[in-house]
């Protein structure tokens, strides 16, 4: 092991650290208690710091073994074609999120990431949001909206749809996206931002409207509309961001559900007019969306 990996370990935590087994029973005890986690390579180099839960650490390994690019998914994958295995280290366990997501943070900005002089490949400086995104992260993020990606169909399909649908109301599209396939959802119940008040933007508010067009509803006073909208064949699903948005700027008012995906969002009269003014009335009864 290099000089370098064995400074790395005696700055983290180092509270377990082993292979996927022995970490996954390691866990077992830990219950619902917030943990971070380093992803080493099999020379003990880190190269991702992250927050989770559960088995959260173990959920980049299965991203790996689908067709997404990515700097940390092509260093799983680059250890797994020589037979190799990760190593796993929980560095620390909290009560509460906020403290694991700061202490996140400062790991990140203790080891570095790659653009930085450092041997991280996380896309954010961690913590709560996914602040300050790197170049790749700006990139891919870019492309993903703005274009069409190349290794994903069922995506390019629904940002063909965010597209079409901002120019037939004569808006810019937002800046990331909305909508993404069910297959790709991480199941996350709706909560409003804790620290954060947001105004209604264009971005919550035109996601509303493409699952009313999706589902045949109407943007109106006790209106339902579904967090789950068909796009052309796909199962498509408001993302994480997007309905806490939802949320936090009381777009609407989210109706909880047992499972993220069956979610809706009941609007009362001031909500509807409040979406109409972003993209004038005639616009949403031509559409079909307001009576």
């Amino acid at each position: 092991m290099s000089t370098s990996s064995q400074d790395s370990e005696i700055k983290s935590g180092r509270l377990f650290i082993g292979t996927r087994s022995s970490v996954r029973s390691y866990l077992r005890t830990l219950n619902e208690t917030h943990y971070v986690y380093i992803l080493r390579r099999p020379d003990g180099r880190p190269f991702y710091v992250g927050k989770g839960t559960g088995d959260r650490l173990f959920h980049h390994c299965n991203e790996a073994r689908h067709a997404e690019k990515s700097h940390k998914l092509n260093v799983i994958r680059s250890i797994a074609d020589v037979g190799a295995g990760l190593i796993y280290e929980i560095d620390s366990v909290y009560t509460v999120a906020q403290d694991a997501y700061r202490r996140e943070s400062a790991l990140i900005r203790l080891f570095k990431r790659v653009h930085e002089g450092g041997c991280l490949t996380n896309g954010t400086a961690g913590g709560r949001g996914g602040s300050d995104p790197s170049p790749e992260s700006r990139e891919k993020r870019r492309q993903t909206l703005g274009g069409v990606p190349e290794d994903d169909a069922d995506q390019a399909i629904l940002n063909r749809f965010v597209l079409s649908l901002a120019a037939q109301f004569g808006v810019s599209p937002p800046k990331s996206l909305f909508i993404k396939p069910e297959r790709k959802f991480k199941a996350k119940s709706t909560k409003r931002f804790p620290t954060s008040r947001r105004e209604a933007t264009l971005r919550p508010a035109l996601a509303l409207v493409a699952s009313a067009l999706k589902n045949r509803l109407t943007v109106g006073a006790g209106s339902r509309i579904p967090r789950k909208l068909p796009v052309d064949g796909i199962s498509a699903i408001i993302e994480n961001g997007a309905s806490c948005d939802i949320a936090t700027s009381n777009m609407a008012t989210v109706v909880a559900a047992t499972i993220p995906s069956c979610e809706c969002y009941m609007l009362d009269r001031k909500q509807a007019d409040r979406i109409a003014r972003f993209f004038g009335a005639e616009k949403l009864r031509m559409a079909g969306v307001l009576l």
